[in-house]
């Protein structure tokens, strides 16, 4: 796998895991992730490294599915700082910015999966691409869990 990979392929995919490591120890340690709190900055400057990295890597040599999730993703970062750090508990604003961070990590895993599946293992990857079906229902089991997630942490934004 590696083989196939460009020197940027691997400081994107190293940056993406990390990032996605901070993400999921903000999730199991605080139900959330806070744009403000150490393990958030470390997780938004990361994507935003993976995101803006990716711009350069493409199969095809042309704008692709991929691209517009890392703008996506880049937009959604924006809007959880551009909302502050000084949200008020249990206001709109708080739930928006839970939405957009949690939202950033589920896009991040889309091309992860994909771009997994198609190439491991290394003599006979799961997936040929976006469309297999194995990319397919993993993609739907991540969204099933970002709903579930979101609703969990509305919940705990309520009860505080």
């Amino acid at each position: 796998m590696i083989a196939s990979l460009s020197q940027l392929g691997i400081f994107h995919t190293v940056i993406s895991i990390i990032a996605l490591i901070f993400a999921g120890i903000a999730l199991f340690s605080e139900g959330l992730i806070k744009p403000f709190g150490k393990l958030g900055k470390y997780y938004s400057v990361l994507t935003a490294i993976a995101c803006i990295s990716s711009f350069w890597l493409s199969k095809t040599g042309k704008f692709n599915p991929g691209h517009a999730i890392g703008i996506l993703i880049l937009l959604l970062l924006i809007l959880a700082y551009y909302l502050g750090d000084k949200v008020l508990a249990k206001s709109k604003a708080l739930y928006i910015q839970t939405f957009s961070m949690s939202t950033t990590v589920f896009l991040s895993l889309i091309p992860a999966v994909n771009e997994t599946l198609s190439r491991l293992p290394v003599d006979q990857p799961l997936s040929s691409g976006p469309d297999s079906p194995i990319v397919q229902n993993v993609v739907k089991v991540l969204l099933v869990l970002l709903i579930a997630g979101l609703a969990g942490q509305y919940f705990k934004l309520k009860k505080a």
